[in-house]
């Protein structure tokens, strides 16, 4: 039986995907623009068609690439722990393999958005806690983050940086900037609508900044396999 090689050159990784997120925002932005100013025209089917590529919008073509790319962040920690040789070490990447697993399913089924509503009942949230979802999570990942700095901080200093980065701008849009949108939402609840532009901006650079964050982590986990692996490039066996 012979074998393919599936190589996997990371700048280019990084340039095609970024490519991709570029195209999601060009079509988001005609998307919600053109569903504004033409909402009143009869019989137009923007709902059917802006609501594919809408990034605010949940269960579309920009929903599917994030949770493509966040199972793709838990493959690549769980290859990590595979040929890591320390024990320790093979926990940790484990664990955080198991935790992008559950946010892959968690942006595909909405996990969030269920487990909200419950919590805004129960703690009668409103303002920048509308989305009340950013409580409970936001209290994971401050004990996430001091649970696995020290580990991060044991990575070659480029990557962890990046990794830094990456949380950095994954944080700001999908838990700061989200409040701020859910701020605008709760100042119109439950009969208006927020404004426009305000919200437009707001959302757009939440969903933008998340999708761009989960990129420059997949970035630094291709560089630190690549190094653990001590080759030149990645390449995954393919049977025939």
């Amino acid at each position: 039986m012979g074998y393919k090689y599936l190589k996997i050159e990371i700048s280019r990784f990084l340039k095609i995907n970024l490519l991709i997120i570029i195209i999601f925002l060009f079509l988001h932005l005609i998307s919600v623009i053109s569903d504004y100013y033409i909402d009143e025209i009869i019989g137009f089917p923007s709902n059917r068609i802006f609501y594919l590529f809408d990034l605010d919008k949940e269960r579309n073509f920009p929903t599917a690439y994030a949770g493509i790319m966040i199972f793709f962040s838990s493959i690549i920690l769980f290859i990590l722990g595979k040929i890591s040789k320390k024990r320790k070490d093979k926990f940790k990447f484990y664990f955080l393999s198991s935790i992008f697993f559950f946010l892959g399913w968690d942006e595909l089924f909405l996990i969030h958005e269920t487990l909200g509503l419950p919590v805004r009942s129960a703690l009668k949230t409103s303002g920048y806690f509308h989305h009340a979802w950013i409580l409970p999570y936001g209290v994971i990942v401050i004990l996430l983050a001091f649970i696995f700095a020290r580990f991060i901080l044991s990575f070659p200093k480029n990557i962890r940086n990046q990794i830094f980065i990456a949380g950095f701008v994954y944080i700001f849009g999908e838990l700061i900037l989200e409040a701020f949108s859910g701020n605008l939402v709760s100042l119109n609840w439950p009969n208006g609508r927020p404004d426009f532009w305000s919200y437009t901006i707001f959302s757009t650079l939440e969903e933008i900044l998340g999708l761009i964050g989960i990129l420059i982590f997949n970035f630094a986990l291709l560089k630190l396999l690549k190094l653990n692996l001590k080759k030149k490039e990645i390449s995954i066996i393919l049977k025939e």
